[in-house]
């Protein structure tokens, strides 16, 4: 998926509500971004002229244009009408994709945010433990 190798044999398990995989390495795995950010006045405006308009399909456009793929898309409140974009792709079209967006007048206070799953965190920490000795703070 987006540009990284699928090639390792895995399989997927339901656990409890999650999926888990065996045998998957960190290039298996998606590189999932999260995207947020409140519409301006003049995107409100705009999509109070013609309520049925789709943003998905405008962000599905644009994501698949940059090679990477759409996992979910919501709509907040919070500090204002906005939307949240969550989407698999490599950190160069991730951040091209946030400056496309960013550079349209219809968004303000766009973030952007790396996900990581657990099996990620897990394997940050254990490189974590085995860093921690080769460190000595300033002192």
């Amino acid at each position: 998926m987006c540009g990284r190798s699928r090639e390792s044999k895995r399989s997927d398990h339901a656990s409890g509500g999650r999926v888990t995989r065996d045998h998957q390495s960190m290039e298996d795995l998606p590189m999932l971004f999260c995207i947020s950010a409140n519409y301006t006045p003049k995107a409100m405006e705009a999509m109070g002229k013609n309520p049925n308009t789709s943003r998905q399909e405008a962000v599905q456009k644009l994501l698949t244009a940059a090679g990477a793929k759409l996992i979910a898309m919501y709509y907040t409140i919070a500090d204002g009408p906005g939307a949240m974009v969550i989407f698999d792709a490599d950190p160069t079209a991730a951040q091209a994709v946030t400056g496309v967006v960013a550079s349209s007048d219809a968004v303000h206070n766009i973030k952007l945010r790396r996900l990581f799953s657990e099996d990620e965190v897990i394997a940050i920490r254990q490189k974590r433990a085995q860093l921690q000795g080769s460190y000595r703070p300033p002192g």
